[in-house]
């Protein structure tokens, strides 16, 4: 799985624009958004610079998230101290 986090991303809109952009570089990508935490999951065949540049030429800045960023996040208590 491809992992990047697109800060720029702020609404629905830009999701469908993220999206689309990816379809059209591979119709068959799996993709998932999370708005919230501006994170752009993308299981795909493309290379992970490809996919990248999808997304920029959608008009959004990705950024690659490492092996252990993009690791589900853990049980642990968050940084406010409550449990996740």
């Amino acid at each position: 799985m491809l992992s990047y986090r697109v800060d720029d991303l702020s609404c629905g809109h830009c999701v469908q624009a993220v999206t689309a952009a990816i379809k059209a570089l591979d119709p068959a990508a799996d993709i998932a958004i999370d708005l919230a935490s501006k994170r752009v999951d993308v299981r795909s065949d493309r290379e992970q610079s490809a996919v990248a540049g999808a997304i920029s030429k959608a008009g959004y800045t990705p950024a690659f998230y490492e092996q252990d960023e993009a690791a589900a996040p853990s049980s642990g208590p968050c940084c406010c101290g409550s449990r996740r």
